[in-house]
């Protein structure tokens, strides 16, 4: 019999070019279940879930995918790769999902999917404009955590993965627990994806901000915004695991779980 606490996001594409999110609270979801407790993404072909698994964090972060808000944007979800954190700064360069999807077997898929690096660093003509075929996917920005509303890092639990995954080859989905069958989250790091040097992209430099992106609470790196929110939560869960006799117990994605 398994205890589960806490709550946790999903985030997957809709077909009218949209990112979106449904929260779960105290529930443990199979992939057999999508359709009954994670109805808003029945569309997408990729499914993802926040990841609070923080065992290696890269210096410049390059290639972690990311769900957020922004105050230019309050209402609606961002999907985001980011290119580069300049650590010094306290900000950080990020791709960011515009649209354009495809449908796979009745799913819908950003177009990206199926394109390697190769392809998506080419150059490509539109009206007489040359671009890269990134930014025909994507935009760029530079944000600091001033300008967040809210930000998670992602893990893909189901679908088909994208080519420029740095698991493509070796990660087979749905990610799931082997006990109950139900999604969790990596065990240990975040997603990554082949991404170019922000140097391609000519993003303008931008000002010191005073805010860190990562804050530590109880020795474990968090992003500022979910530490800020969950210390307690986060202490709590520690302390029990410390302390629980069971050697199966786990903390992945907010939820305690013992078997």
């Amino acid at each position: 019999m398994s205890k589960v606490f806490g709550s946790g996001m999903f985030f997957g594409f809709t077909g009218n070019n949209l990112f979106t999110m449904k929260k779960v609270s105290k529930l443990r979801i199979s992939p057999l279940e999508i359709e009954s407790h994670l109805f808003e993404l029945i569309p997408s072909g990729p499914i993802f879930c926040e990841c609070r698994n923080f065992k290696k964090l890269p210096s410049q972060m390059k290639g972690v995918t990311i769900a957020f808000k922004h105050n230019k944007d309050k209402t609606n979800w961002k999907f985001g790769i980011i290119l580069k954190l300049h650590e010094h700064k306290q900000v950080i360069d990020i791709l960011i999902w515009k649209g354009g999807v495809n449908q796979v077997y009745g799913k819908f898929y950003p177009k990206y999917y199926d394109m390697n690096l190769n392809d998506l660093n080419s150059t490509l003509e539109i009206q007489g404009t040359k671009m890269l075929q990134w930014l025909d996917e994507f935009e760029t920005n530079t944000f600091n955590m001033d300008d967040f509303i809210i930000l998670r890092y992602l893990n893909q639990v189901d679908g088909m993965l994208p080519v420029i995954h740095l698991e493509y080859d070796t990660l087979q989905l749905p990610r799931t627990n082997p006990v109950d069958g139900c999604f969790q989250n990596s065990m240990l790091n975040l997603d990554y994806y082949m991404v170019p040097s922000c140097a391609l992209f000519g993003i303008p430099q931008s000002s010191i901000n005073n805010r860190p992106l990562h804050e530590v609470i109880c020795d474990i790196m968090l992003p500022n915004d979910f530490a800020r929110e969950n210390a307690n939560d986060v202490c709590k869960v520690k302390q029990m695991l410390l302390k629980s006799k069971s050697k199966s117990a786990v903390f992945y994605n907010g939820w305690k779980q013992e078997y």
